[in-house]
This record gives structure tokens, sequence and C-alpha cells, in this order.
């Protein structure tokens, strides 16, 4: 069974492969070669266990919530003549989420159309490691994903219990 996090961190890198003009998309790795860049590596950093969900009504039985604080870092090879690292002010793709936990609901959960924007502050000009937060958006699904008749943003299936 993947953990539902180790599921996350893998979709990360399949969208950062998707970026247009990556060569190389990769995890918890930081040393690439020259011909393998421009890359894209996560690392999978730190993980806190929510301790006030219990205040906020998560049952006690049911698992953790944990925040994921994922890094990526941006490798360019030989300096380009022109550098677009931020020429867009979103990016679009699918979201595919499988919840394969033994306690609770199991769940395959397919969003067709997501939009990804910064929702905090960044400053690419510095020394040391930086974040950036980002906040996703479930749009309507493009033409085909949706039944006849029926708006369409999502798939979901319910798994057999383990």
């Amino acid at each position: 069974m993947t953990d539902k996090r180790e599921a996350i961190l893998q979709r990360l890198v399949k969208i950062a492969a998707g970026v247009d003009g990556v060569v190389t998309a990769v995890r918890n790795q930081d040393e690439i070669s020259e011909h393998a860049r421009p890359a894209i590596a996560v690392f999978d950093a730190d993980e806190t266990a929510d301790e006030r969900a219990e205040q906020h009504g998560h049952p006690r039985h049911a698992p953790n919530i944990v925040e994921m604080t994922p890094e990526i870092m941006i490798l360019l090879g030989a300096l380009p003549e022109r550098v677009e690292i931020m020429s867009k002010d979103s990016i679009r793709g699918e979201v595919k989420f499988v919840a394969t936990n033994d306690v609770g609901p199991r769940w395959d959960l397919q969003f067709y159309n997501v939009e990804f924007s910064p929702s905090g502050s960044f400053n690419p000009i510095s020394d040391e490691w930086n974040q950036i937060e980002v906040t996703g958006e479930v749009l309507l699904a493009p033409a085909g994903h949706a039944q006849a008749g029926k708006i369409g943003i999502a798939q979901l299936t319910n798994l057999p219990p383990p």
C-alpha cells in the first residue's frame, strides 16, 4: 500500500516533469549533471502532525492529519539567453488522489482540471533555500470528461476494503 504522503510527493515529481523546458525531474537528488538540466528536484522536507485536529472535530480513531512542507529546487544548466521561470502566474493539470488507508473510506479521486497559483510571498533573490505557497483550484473539466447533460469536475470511485 502506498502512503498518501508518498503518493503526493510522487505526483509533484510528475507535475515537475511536465513543465515546458524541464529535462529532468527527480526526488531527493541534488546532484544533477549539466546535460540533464534544466531540472527540478523535489525534496521530502518536514512533516508535522496536526495536534489540533481533535479540536477541529477530527475523530480520534481516524488517521492523523499531517502538514507537509516539501521543497522544490530548480537547477539550470549553462546560462541561457532568456530565463522565464516566473513567466506564468499559474499552471493547470490533472490531479489524481488515491486513498488506500486501512481505516475510513478508500477512494480513487481524479480531478480533471486543477489550476495551481502562488498564494504567498516569494523572494527569488536569496542565498538561502526558498519556499513558495501554492493554492490549487478545481475547475470545470474539459469537454469529454463530463457525463452527458452534467457538469464535471472530478470522478470519485469507492475502492474495495483491504
